[in-house]
């Protein structure tokens, strides 16, 4: 079991929106005080960079989750489709903001200070080749 004793903020998926992106909310996480603590899990953030770098026209997190759900049928729901193109869009300018957060707390605070060992015990051994390797095939379908 970890014993990182610090304050951790976790994301709450029930009040997640994503109508407008994150620095344009009223209270939306530069308020959550992310960029005041700069401490974030290891892997969790490895992942965020990994997503944002292979972000493109074909490849994004927007794009994964929208594929994910489209197997639910817009018809299944009476407030409109589940997520939209416009909602892909706002997702990965999220992305985009965290990971800025994230990359400022480190070029600041240093690498050592900011990402943590996760506290629930799942960290994946993976180097940044292993990354490489992971996300090959979405490498030649990246914008220019």
């Amino acid at each position: 079991m970890n014993s990182f004793a610090r304050p951790l903020a976790y994301i709450d998926n029930d009040r997640s929106q994503w109508l407008r992106p994150a620095d344009e909310a009223r209270n939306g996480v530069q308020q959550q005080h992310l960029s005041d603590w700069c401490i974030f899990p290891r892997t969790l953030a490895n992942r965020l960079f990994v997503l944002h770098r292979y972000q493109s026209d074909a490849f994004s997190l927007g794009l994964l989750l929208a594929q994910s759900v489209r197997a639910y049928s817009d018809e299944l729901f009476l407030n409109g489709p589940l997520f939209t193109p416009d909602e892909v869009q706002v997702l990965n300018q999220n992305l985009a903001f965290v990971v800025d957060i994230i990359s400022r707390c480190i070029e600041e605070r240093g690498q050592e200070r900011v990402l943590i060992p996760e506290p629930w015990g799942s960290e994946f051994a993976l180097n940044s080749a292993a990354l490489d390797r992971i996300f090959q095939p979405f490498a030649s379908r990246r914008a220019p």
